[in-house]
């Protein structure tokens, strides 16, 4: 047991139990206990550890759910080949009246994409959804969405205190999570598009939960070990990383916008590698917006040098 952790008493209530496991697992994540781990490889070590222990307490827990998406993917990868293997017309006319539900299906439990976004998505549902759903059942609907006020100011403030760097990094994580969305979906079709739009949802939990949550953590461990490596100090601070999150929340949400054009073509064309170019050009944009915005602080101090 990592330093620090509570200790579970045999008559303690399933609920307190389950919290205090919670707590005892972010503290072995936590290294010594308390705060960030102490490196990024003993942070991807702990993390693997914990899922391989959490893995099969999800299979347990979720068995039901995982067997109904399983059924539903594989009806789902067979029905155009059986139904267009098949010649008969009446069979065709069939296909065409239930083709819209299917495809609300492939949509819904990420039928056609592969297994490691299926992966990702069931991770984000399993781990962010199904608990919220459960909250609002219990607390009720206003209450959880009160939770959640503090994002917008977050952003504000955030956006604020990374002073001339803010544009800069929002752009440049845009541009990444608009990349990420056509690396999810494949060829950004509206059936594949379903683990780009939960991944953006979640992230407005991952801004209430700010500081604390694991997008925050992470990029303070791997950016510590960043410029540790370069000898320099780290100048990634929790209003960065706010705005990071921000804008590749933004970049996820782009896969809205291109189901829709993908749904009115009818095919992806174009559009099908859109995103990876959208996404670079952004990239590159923020990158220069930054250099532009240091060269602009830079020169007024040239300018008295040279006088």
């Amino acid at each position: 047991m990592a330093p620090g952790a509570p200790r579970v008493p045999a008559t303690q209530p399933k609920d307190a139990a389950r919290a205090a496991e919670v707590e005892r697992r972010r503290a072995a994540l936590a290294g010594s206990g308390v705060g960030d781990p102490k490196s990024t490889i003993e942070m991807i070590s702990t993390g693997a550890k914990n899922t391989a222990k959490a893995l099969p307490l999800i299979i347990k827990k979720y068995w039901w759910l995982i067997l109904i998406a399983g059924g539903v993917w594989i009806f789902c990868q067979s029905f155009d080949p059986v139904i267009w293997g098949n010649k008969t017309p009446k069979l065709r006319g069939f296909y065409n009246a239930i083709k819209p539900g299917v495809d609300f299906l492939v949509f819904l439990t990420a039928a056609y994409n592969g297994w490691v976004v299926k992966s990702v998505y069931g991770l984000v549902i399993l781990k962010i959804f199904v608990p919220l759903v459960q909250r609002i059942r219990a607390d009720g609907l206003g209450p959880v969405m009160n939770s959640f006020k503090s994002v917008a100011p977050g952003i504000k403030s955030s956006w604020a205190a990374s002073g001339d760097m803010a544009l800069s990094l929002f752009v440049l994580t845009t541009g990444t999570g608009i990349a990420l969305t056509n690396l999810l979906s494949g060829n950004n079709s509206y059936t594949r598009c379903i683990a780009s739009v939960a991944l953006a949802l979640s992230m407005v939990k991952f801004l209430s939960d700010s500081k604390k949550s694991m997008p925050f953590m992470a990029t303070r461990v791997v950016s510590k070990d960043i410029f540790k490596t370069l000898k320099k100090e780290n100048p990634v601070k929790n209003h960065h990383i706010f705005v990071g999150v921000t804008g590749i929340m933004a970049g996820l949400s782009t896969s809205i916008i291109f189901a829709l054009m993908v749904l009115q073509r009818g095919t992806p064309g174009p559009i099908e590698f859109a995103g990876y170019w959208l996404g670079l050009a952004a990239i590159v944009a923020g990158v220069v917006l930054y250099f532009v915005k240091a060269r602009g602080k830079q020169s007024p101090s040239q300018s008295a040098k040279q006088v």
